[in-house]
């Protein structure tokens, strides 16, 4: 699991980032499901949101998205190597400062040793 705070983005937004992936040489994982949460409150005016990136935060790396950072899941498939890694950007309005956004990802771990 992996959790971000939202911070002061300006102009009224915020954002938050976290991210995920192997870090031990020689091990794979194979995700096959994400689940995205966070503890704003239900009568928020507007719900954060949460695009998902593989390894770097730009267009062509783009994974996926949610409509509702509160709670949402995907069935996407997606594998990582060593050092790859998932990158979570929850974004909302100023009245989302302070509250988590969170990721869990749900798969199997090789890790290539006998």
């Amino acid at each position: 699991m992996a959790s971000a705070t939202f911070i002061d983005a300006g102009g009224g937004k915020s954002v938050g980032r976290c991210q995920l992936g192997p870090q031990i040489f020689g091990t794979y994982w194979h995700v096959t499901s994400i689940s995205i949460s966070s503890n704003e409150p239900p009568d928020v005016t507007e719900s954060s949101q949460c695009r998902i990136y593989k390894n770097v935060e730009m267009p062509s790396a783009f994974v996926e998205g949610t409509s509702a950072g509160a709670g949402d899941s995907s069935d996407s498939i997606i594998d990582l190597q060593t050092l790859d890694r998932l990158l979570f950007v929850f974004t909302g309005t100023d009245e989302h400062l302070g509250y988590q956004g969170n990721a869990i990802l749900s798969g199997t771990v090789e890790t290539g040793r006998n």
